[in-house]
This record gives structure tokens, C-alpha cells and sequence, in this order.
């Protein structure tokens, strides 16, 4: 959790248009169409960044587990 705050601290910009950080923690067994969508297939801690806008797009983070990677 430590590392999602120093993310979310880091990556504010100054502008209005600025882009908007949200984290959140899926439940893989409540919510299967979901996690289907994001092609998760175990349940191994896994980052997924996702643009919520009109066209869903999504990625897996690749790296380590830690804010210098994100």
C-alpha cells in the first residue's frame, strides 16, 4: 500500500486536465467477468492499469512490485 501512495504522490500534475490516479483491489471469485475481461487467470498479486474512458483499454504491469517500477 505504501508503494500505490508514493505512486499516486508522484504522478500529479499541475494542469487541470491532469491525469487522475484511482487504485482498487479486484476480488477474482466475485467478480468473474470482470477478471475474464482483464484476462486474469490465477490469483498471483498482479497490477492492471485500465483507461475508463469511452474505449476500455487496459495492460499488465510487467515489472517488480514496487513504486521505482510502476
Amino acid at each position: 500500500m505504501d508503494a500505490l501512495s508514493t505512486v499516486k504522490t508522484e504522478f500529479v500534475a499541475a494542469t487541470e486536465s491532469r491525469i487522475r490516479f484511482s487504485f482498487m483491489r479486484l476480488d477474482m471469485s466475485a467478480e468473474p467477468k470482470l477478471t475474464s475481461v482483464l484476462k486474469l487467470e490465477n490469483n498471483e498479486p498482479k497490477f492492471v492499469i485500465m483507461n475508463a474512458g469511452k474505449r476500455k483499454r487496459f495492460l499488465h504491469h510487467e515489472g517488480d512490485m514496487n513504486a521505482a517500477s510502476l
